[in-house]
């Protein structure tokens, strides 16, 4: 992929949004867009299927469930606790059965976030049961840090077995890729932040946050484990060299692409020599927003030798950055509309919408899915807040602009993202 080449692709949601005439208000805040009302006709688009077998899923949805049913059954309904007020907590803190989440996962939604829902589910429960117990004089402490030290062991584990098996090497990188940022948060959650406490009769919801942390991590490796041995099978081999030539090479790309644009990302708006507001402030500000933490997301990836995860970033940073460069030039060429107005909003979420199916349907490959991925949550998280009320106009108007250019850069970025990976393979890095 030449960057031109992914320019042109991403610039293609200037086009039609860009040029505008002048709008009929003259008053100086612009006309009041209901985002809200607009909001009630838009569509999301759907995630495409991730690289887990579905009864894969479902299994380690089960296991979470039958987890979670297990402590809350400890639970009395009536639990006979001398505070009163911690037993009234109690009632809020503890999950309500039929609320958890669904069966199976929603149509259209990423099944992994399902899997993340069911995984709090447990974890709510978990937080309960520990806050009972340590409410009635229960003092788990000792368990607990046992339990986080064979946490702690398995996820060392996990990182010594990572071999990146799979069929290919780019499926290696979209099925590992989801796997590392779980292993990476269970890390997290096994940290002691939230220390079980010495007196836990006196606070028992501090129990219960100690051991939901553990609860949780324990779970996203559960997770981990299920779908890893999902993915390999008999005829499958190691692709960790080629994920890490591939990451490399990538990131040397990221670094020449994003030549040139680090005035506007270390001085925002001082670099365009004016102060930027409406459509040109939101544009720019989001765009330079999401580049910055990618490149960073792509720097700590690469420190931590999470390869798989550090090739689909880094395939994501490079679109963020050729969007976040056609955006400079329009807001250098006051190419956005001074004031932006109902119909300009609905126009940006429709093309956003077209551009992400688009985007999804001509998909020939599971990296496009994974690479698209900011665009489909940023489409999802625009249309909730507008029916919240917490998107004005330009809010909106921005977040489709910058949502229909990134989609459209995601197929060359594909492209690219794959050669690398092939290159790797090729030349037998590692």
């Amino acid at each position: 992929m030449r960057r031109r080449d992914l320019l042109a692709a991403c610039g293609v949601g200037l086009t039609g949004l860009a040029g505008c005439s002048s709008p009929p208000w003259t008053s100086e805040d612009g006309p009041n867009v209901d985002t809200a009302a607009l909001a009630a006709n838009l569509d999301l688009v759907a995630f495409p299927a991730t690289p887990f077998p579905g009864d894969a899923l479902d299994a380690c949805a089960t296991r979470h469930r039958e987890r979670a049913e297990m402590l809350l059954d400890r639970i009395p309904s009536d639990p006979e606790i001398p505070n009163e007020a911690v037993r009234q907590e109690l009632d809020h803190v503890r999950p309500d059965p039929e609320e958890r989440p669904s069966e199976s996962p929603p149509d259209g939604e990423w099944a992994l976030d399902w899997l993340e829902d069911w995984r709090r589910y447990r974890a709510d429960a978990a937080t309960a049961e520990a806050a009972y117990r340590a409410a009635t004089g229960a003092d788990d402490a000792a368990a607990l840090a046992t339990r986080r030290r064979e946490v702690r062991d398995t996820i060392g584990d996990l990182w010594a077995a990572q071999t990146y098996r799979a069929g290919d090497p780019l499926t290696a990188a979209v099925a590992h890729a989801p796997l590392e940022g779980l292993v990476e948060s269970a890390r997290g959650f096994v940290r002691p932040q939230a220390a079980y406490p010495s007196d836990p009769v006196a606070d028992p919801f501090g129990a219960g946050e100690a051991v939901q942390a553990v609860e949780r991590a324990d779970a996203a490796i559960a997770d981990v484990t299920r779908l890893r041995d999902a993915v390999i099978g008999a005829d499958t081999t190691s692709h960790a060299g080629a994920l890490g030539g591939a990451a490399r090479r990538l990131r040397w790309s990221l670094s020449e692409t994003t030549d040139g644009l680090d005035p506007y990302v270390d001085d925002w708006e001082d670099a365009f020599g004016r102060e930027l507001s409406g459509a040109d402030r939101e544009l720019f500000v989001e765009s330079t927003r999401l580049f910055r933490y990618l490149r960073e997301e792509v720097r700590e990836l690469h420190d931590d030798d999470q390869y798989a995860l550090a090739v689909v970033e880094t395939g994501r940073a490079l679109v963020a950055a050729e969007v976040l460069r056609a955006i400079v030039t329009g807001v250098r060429n006051r190419e956005y509309p001074e004031e932006v107005t109902a119909s300009l909003v609905r126009e940006a979420a429709m093309d956003a919408e077209r551009a992400l199916q688009t985007a999804v349907d001509q998909s020939q490959s599971p990296l496009t899915g994974a690479l698209l991925q900011p665009a489909l949550y940023r489409q999802r998280g625009t249309i909730q807040e507008m029916q919240e009320g917490y998107q004005d106009g330009p809010e909106a108007y921005a977040a489709f602009t910058r949502t229909a250019m990134y989609a459209r850069g995601v197929p060359e970025a594909t492209s690219f993202v794959a050669a690398r990976l092939d290159e790797a393979a090729g030349a037998g890095d590692g």
